[in-house]
């Protein structure tokens, strides 16, 4: 039976609004219950780092994912911006017209700041916001900035 047809009798409509008023005062009384459904959590981080559209495949969403995993067994010491630029390049070259090296650390960044992650950028850096947990390695003069992923201490929500 399609909502908006003619077959919708009055008990049919006067239980369709009934449930809509349960769930009204539900929400007013309790508000929004949060999910513990990671996997939606994670398609719903993925939809906020990558966008919708097109090129929204979740290739590079995937991309960073395993990043984070090999970045925590190999890379310790962490890796600069440049070479993590440059090894999601040579893996993922096609997406590079449309995820400069910017818009993937950003990435990065809200993938590890993510609730539903494993993760943390630059664990050893005090503060709260991506500036505030900027390193930059090297001679003075030549600095770069270097993220290392360490695996979180923050509590599963």
């Amino acid at each position: 039976m399609s909502l908006f047809s003619n077959q919708f009798k009055e008990k049919e409509w006067n239980q369709f609004f009934t449930f809509g008023f349960k769930c009204t005062r539900e929400y007013l009384a309790n508000g929004l219950h949060e999910s513990k459904d990671k996997n939606y959590q994670l398609k719903a981080l993925a939809r906020e780092i990558e966008g919708v559209g097109e090129d929204a495949d979740g290739l590079v969403f995937s991309w960073i994912v395993e990043y984070c995993g090999n970045a925590v067994k190999n890379h310790k010491a962490g890796q600069s911006e440049d070479d993590i630029y440059k090894l999601f390049s040579e893996q993922r070259a096609e997406y590079c017209d449309i995820w400069n090296q910017k818009r993937l650390i950003d990435g990065l960044w809200q993938f590890c700041e993510g609730r539903t992650n494993s993760y943390e950028y630059n664990s050893h850096k005090k503060g709260k916001t991506k500036s505030d947990k900027r390193d930059l390695k090297g001679p003075k003069g030549k600095q770069r900035p270097h993220i290392t992923i360490t695996e979180s201490r923050k509590q599963s929500h």
